[in-house]
């Protein structure tokens, strides 16, 4: 986890764990035609400490870092049936960008 292309935050409430979130810098392959991007892999906030703010100052320090390391694109997955996420991370300014589909076999 300390490694320099990628960010563990994770939020306190006295001594409990109240949120965290993993992001890194993705550098690109042969295979890909992008320059690096960022990926917020994971943010998580417990339920007792949602709607209060933290998520917001958790993504305003993730861009922060990104813009720090000279990265202009952010991505992340959600699952489609998670509109609550869904709602926060639009709220944040993300957008549609592709769509995964998958078949159980």
């Amino acid at each position: 986890m300390e490694a320099e292309n990628s960010l563990v935050l994770v939020a306190l409430d006295d001594e409990k764990v109240a949120g965290y979130s993993y992001s890194l810098i993705i550098g690109t392959s042969n295979l890909e035609d992008r320059a690096k991007y960022g990926c917020i892999h994971d943010l998580f906030i417990t339920e007792t400490h949602r709607r209060k703010g933290l998520g917001d100052k958790m993504v305003s320090e993730i861009v922060k870092w990104f813009r720090l390391n000279d990265i202009h694109r952010v991505e992340l997955d959600i699952l489609a049936q998670n509109q609550v996420a869904s709602s926060f991370w639009k709220k944040q300014g993300f957008a549609d960008f592709k769509h995964t589909l998958y078949r159980l076999l």
